[in-house]
């Protein structure tokens, strides 16, 4: 059981990682958009 609690944290830990780098990513985006015009 502890190594599924484990391995909770660790998803619940990439998603918060990942959600963060596809934000991070769309506002370079946009920024990148708003430069170009």
């Amino acid at each position: 059981m502890r190594k599924f609690v484990t391995l909770k944290q660790n998803l619940h830990e990439t998603n918060e990682y990942l959600t963060s780098l596809v934000y991070n990513w769309s506002t370079f985006a946009e920024n990148q958009i708003h430069n170009e015009y």
